[in-house]
């Protein structure tokens, strides 16, 4: 995830009063989420054993240590570039976003949810 992504999603769980742990967590859980669709919008492009490797082990795919993961990762650098996928990851994000802004900015304060709406404006500039 690309460092303006990261930043806007800093700001929105400051907007929503996460304590820097609670943002750790929330950002890493949202650089998985994208990665999961990521990785499930370019499956289809990945020889038949590495697609079965992710059905059965999905839950298992962030263990740097097994040799699959390894040699699945090598793949999918070889069919997409980096900006490729941060392009992914964006239009992914701006898919997510709204849905959680929407349900995080429930009970919310109106100057509170304006300025969760603001951000996501700026994700579309």
């Amino acid at each position: 995830m690309n460092e303006k992504l990261k930043k806007l999603l800093l700001d929105i769980f400051a907007v929503l009063e996460f304590s820097e742990e609670e943002k750790k967590i929330a950002l890493l859980d949202f650089e998985k989420k994208v990665a999961a669709e990521i990785l499930r919008s370019v499956q289809d492009e990945l020889p038949a054993n590495y697609r079965e490797y992710i059905e059965r082990n999905m839950s298992k795919a962030d263990n740097a240590a097994d040799p699959m993961v390894g040699k699945i990762r090598e793949e999918l650098r070889r069919l997409h570039s980096k900006e490729e996928y941060q392009k992914m990851g964006g239009e992914i994000l701006n898919r997510l976003l709204p849905k959680y802004i929407e349900y995080m900015g429930t009970g919310l304060s109106a100057e509170k949810q304006q300025l969760l709406e603001e951000k996501i404006r700026n994700l579309n500039e």
